[in-house]
């Protein structure tokens, strides 16, 4: 029996996404990976794949977070 798949949006620190499957999680197409990657995601290539460990996107949202706390509106 084959476990059920997780959700659109759903992301858990212990879990290892490929980046396909990052993409359809977030509803991001290649631009928005690039400008992550840009932006200090970390994702891992392993033999012609890339990887995103669910912790290292929790954490990449979380520096958004902080740094959009430190700005000011004009």
């Amino acid at each position: 029996m084959t476990p059920p798949a997780q959700p659109p949006g759903s992301v858990h620190a212990d879990e290892l996404l490929t980046l396909k499957e990052l993409q359809r999680r977030l509803g991001w197409g290649e631009h928005s990976v690039r400008k992550a990657r840009q932006a200090g995601l970390r994702l891992v290539r392993f033999g012609n794949k890339k990887y995103c460990l669910g912790r290292d996107l929790l954490a990449f949202f979380d520096g958004l977070e902080s740094a959009h706390e430190g700005r000011t509106r004009v």
